[in-house]
């Protein structure tokens, strides 16, 4: 079981990671979408993400930008991290990712 977080704006990937309306969480088993939660953090520390995320049993995320120093944070609790990611519909980055052709672009690390 995979459980992949994206960060949401206007029913896109948002441009940065911590400046989202929601976060789109996906269950994935068996290379097919199980469930979709729409959730909101109770707090505004990004240094927080990780073990929300953590305590959420996210395993990766999907960002377009990022602080690099988050991305170790996610790596220490063994949360992958995708970036540099096209900006489209979420639906659309979770199928790339199910199909293995979601990639990074470490260009766009803030």
């Amino acid at each position: 079981m995979a459980k992949v977080a994206i960060p949401v704006e206007k029913d896109c990937l948002s441009t940065n990671f911590g400046v989202c309306t929601h976060y789109a969480l996906f269950t994935i088993e068996h290379a097919k979408v199980v469930d979709t939660l729409l959730v909101q953090p109770n707090f505004s520390s990004i240094e927080k993400f990780a073990s929300w995320f953590k305590g959420l049993e996210v395993t990766d995320v999907v960002t377009y930008k990022i602080n690099p120093e988050i991305i170790h944070s996610f790596i220490k609790n063994k949360i992958n991290v995708f970036v540099g990611t096209t900006q489209m519909a979420p639906e659309l980055l979770i199928q790339d990712y199910i199909n293995g052709k979601l990639q990074s672009n470490t260009s766009a690390l803030e």
